[in-house]
């Protein structure tokens, strides 16, 4: 089970547009995005859908930085983000770390989702990119 509300300790900004009580859709973006990657498709939604999209810590409106780029808190966010609809479960659409996000909170809440579009995605970071990352942390 995830650790739950710590949108609220990065800010999160996000948009909620559409039809409530319907399953949303909630839209994860890629890093160096923001949610208006999404504005076409929110609209598109907004006649039939619940369409939610937010932006990921450190990027657009939202707080937060590097040190906030933990899986886990990734998929505690989606989590907020899904509650605060009032909806049990949600259609996840992501785009590249994005589709990494859904792919993680699929597994850890799986009655969350009800379904998944994963594009650009992998299903982890290559050696590589993790020895950067980790680098890039401790010489901060």
């Amino acid at each position: 089970m995830l650790e739950h509300d710590l949108s609220a300790r990065w800010n999160i900004h996000s948009i909620n547009t559409g039809r409530p009580n319907t399953v949303p859709v909630v839209l994860i973006h890629a890093l160096g995005l923001d949610l208006t990657y999404w504005d076409h498709q929110i609209e598109a939604l907004r006649k039939n859908h619940e369409g939610v999209a937010f932006d990921l810590p450190g990027h657009g409106g939202s707080g937060g930085g590097p040190e906030d780029w933990k899986l886990e808190a990734l998929c505690s966010m989606l989590k907020d983000t899904i509650s605060k609809t009032g909806a049990s479960s949600a259609h996840l659409v992501g785009l590249s770390v994005g589709s990494m996000i859904a792919q993680a909170f699929a597994l850890a809440e799986p009655t969350m989702v009800e379904s998944l579009i994963l594009m650009g995605s992998a299903a982890t970071f290559t050696t590589e990119t993790r020895d950067f990352r980790s680098e890039e942390h401790t010489s901060e």
